[in-house]
């Protein structure tokens, strides 16, 4: 149904259906009625002897005048059950409902006025009455038009049939309109309640219309927000792997983090690792295939570093620096940094040859044999950021000198004693040796062979105590030469005494 206010609308969509629903009851009482009393003679029906005037002054037959009257009704039921229209404006409908009143409230008061006022009549006339009124959404003066219409048709039908009214007669139709009255009360009560629910579901709907919305709403933030916080992360993990690449992963996650890195490291396991016969080969070949086997060559050394949380720094030419305690975790200690850096440099050392440079060429393995020297002890580093002094757009600046041209960088160095000793024991170490100091020995728990400890001269310098790590020792590897279980059951075990290191080395133990 369409029309405005909606509540309207919905109340007269309601109306018409409970009046289609008494329609069928009221085909299905008034056939009944009609049956009864048109099936046997009417003297037999003690209630309905009036119609007998009716029948004689009229000179109509019974039949004829029965039907006469229910028919009137059953027809307006009929069409309001099977020939209303779907779509429907208020008007209209108010008009059909008032067509139906109409209807049945005619044929109840032919019966009522045609039996000469019988009780049972009027009983019947009553009820229809306060059935049509109470249901019907009826304007005041549409009530009282349909309330006159029907003590009207009352009135004509018992005068037409020769029935004498007196003033006592007229009171007893107050009856009746007492029933119009009452029931015309009820519908407008029942309509502002209506209203009122109407009214406060509408808004109820409304109310939840909008929670609805507003959820949506904020779930479409809430998406938004999770796809910027996605987005940041994965800007986040990228920057990370940039500087990772130039600062390694422990110290750009605090730089990061922090947006500092600590300048001093207590005790840290420093690795210096250079290739033999790098500028003799760099005479040999051309550059671009010096640059892949130089290339290989970090490859590897990187990897075995990173397989045991070994961080390489920096390269210069062709020699590399790592670092072995970067990690800073109440797990990790002492001996496990010095195990790890000595367990990386005898995996990088697998990768190496130990034949002349040209047999090198077609090898799998990489091209020069190395030096590598491993110390311990306390360091200063930083991160050098070159990028603060740098101009913005230095092309636009008529004053930017070339220094200023140079766009900032930004990376992670680590100097101090530790670190030269470190580079020394590198330099006097020979092909595919691993040189330590003897404070490295102390936290190596035995896992490991040495050579004798002794002074190293290099250069003009002598380093005392020096050893060579030879390999993992017999009960503590397997037949490929990797850690076993019995070697990490010593690696993680808790308050171990240090390892004194034997002077002639640990095959005289």
């Amino acid at each position: 149904m369409s029309g405005y206010p909606k509540w309207y609308a919905k109340y007269l969509q309601d109306a018409l259906c409970r009046f289609k629903w008494l329609a069928v009851a009221g085909i299905i009482l008034w056939a009944i009625t009609g049956y009864a009393m048109t099936s046997s003679n009417i003297e037999d029906f003690n209630a309905a002897t009036q119609y007998l005037n009716a029948f004689s002054d009229l000179q109509i037959g019974k039949n004829a005048l029965v039907w006469s009257t229910l028919l009137f009704g059953i027809l307006g039921c009929v069409s309001l059950i099977f020939f209303t229209p779907n779509e429907l404006s208020i008007n209209t409908t108010k008009g059909l409902i008032i067509i139906v009143v109409l209807v049945s409230i005619t044929v109840e008061a032919l019966h009522f006025g045609l039996s000469h006022l019988n009780v049972i009549h009027v009983i019947s006339f009553d009820l229809v009455l306060l059935l049509m009124f109470s249901l019907a959404p009826l304007s005041i003066v549409w009530a009282t038009i349909l309330i006159l219409i029907s003590l009207g048709l009352v009135l004509v039908s018992s005068v037409t049939t020769g029935y004498n009214f007196v003033y006592k007669n007229m009171l007893f139709l107050t009856n009746p309109l007492s029933y119009a009255i009452a029931g015309a009360v009820l519908q407008r009560w029942y309509l502002r309640r209506f209203k009122l629910e109407w009214l406060i579901s509408a808004r109820l709907q409304r109310k939840t219309k909008q929670l609805e919305q507003q959820k949506i709403l904020i779930e479409t933030q809430k998406n938004e927000v999770e796809l910027q916080k996605n987005k940041i992360a994965g800007q986040r993990e990228n920057l990370l792997k940039v500087l990772s690449s130039a600062l390694t992963e422990p110290v750009a996650k605090a730089y990061n983090e922090q947006g500092y890195f600590r300048s001093h490291l207590r005790t840290v396991c420093v690795i210096a690792c250079d290739a033999v016969g790098f500028s003799e080969t760099c005479l040999k070949l051309q550059p671009d295939r010096v640059i892949t086997e130089l290339e290989k060559f970090f490859c590897e050394f990187d990897s075995a570093c990173l397989r045991y949380n070994v961080e390489p720094l920096r390269a210069q030419g062709d020699s590399r620096i790592a670092l072995s305690g970067l990690w800073q975790s109440e797990k990790r200690e002492l001996h496990h940094e010095v195990i790890s850096a000595i367990l990386a440099m005898l995996t990088f050392k697998r990768s190496l040859p130990s034949f002349s440079v040209n047999e090198r060429l077609g090898s799998d393995k990489v091209l020069w044999p190395a030096r590598i020297g491993i110390n311990l002890g306390s360091v200063s580093c930083g991160i050098i950021d070159t990028s603060k002094g740098a101009l913005e757009n230095p092309l636009n600046d008529d004053n930017a000198t070339h220094d200023h041209l140079t766009r900032g960088r930004l990376w992670f160095d680590v100097w101090g004693e530790t670190v030269n000793v470190a580079a020394r024991l590198e330099q006097g170490a020979k092909e595919n040796q691993i040189l330590v100091r003897e404070s490295v020995l102390w936290e190596t728990r035995g896992l490991f062979d040495y050579g004798p400890i002794s002074p190293l001269k290099v250069k003009s310098t002598t380093l005392f105590n020096v050893a060579e790590i030879i390999g993992i020792r017999n009960g503590y590897c397997d037949v490929e030469g990797e850690p076993n279980n019995l070697f990490w059951e010593v690696y993680n075990a808790h308050n171990v005494r240090p390892y004194k290191p034997n002077q002639k080395g640990s095959k005289e133990q």
